[in-house]
């Protein structure tokens, strides 16, 4: 299957697509795919939906896994959730490059809160960029 031809949901538009190993009990190849609308969502080895998340305020965290013994992890949380779901690059610039674009994400839905600023402390104050 060519992953780059996948058809997204009309008006979707992907900002990035590429393999990441995603942890939900052990680790498992998944396609993962950023969509502009803020969506981040991930797919099996055959295609099939996998999960996903929208980010839509700062209730989601997305910080550099410094425990993990495996390179170029990191995690995304919520307030509300008992675990994190866990990703892993497979190379320094894919992992800042996933970072970054999630933390970026997160800190735009926030910016759509009423009251809040993009590039205001209460919309930043979570995000932890660890990456160089």
């Amino acid at each position: 299957m060519n992953r780059d031809s996948r058809e997204l949901p009309k008006g979707a538009r992907a900002i990035k697509r590429g393999w990441l190993l995603v942890r939900k009990g052990h680790w498992k190849k998944r396609w993962v795919v950023m969509e502009a609308n803020g969506y981040l969502k991930w797919y099996n080895m055959k295609g099939s939906p996998k999960g996903g998340l929208k980010f839509k305020n700062s209730s989601y965290t997305c910080e550099h896994r410094v425990k993990s013994h495996h390179e170029f992890c990191f995690e995304i949380s919520h307030r509300q959730w008992f675990r994190k779901m866990k990703f892993r690059a497979n190379s320094q610039t894919e992992f800042n490059s996933w970072l970054r674009l999630i933390q970026r994400a997160i800190t735009d839905a926030d910016s759509m809160v009423p009251g809040n600023h993009k590039g205001s402390p209460s919309a930043t104050h979570k995000l932890r960029n660890f990456a160089s």
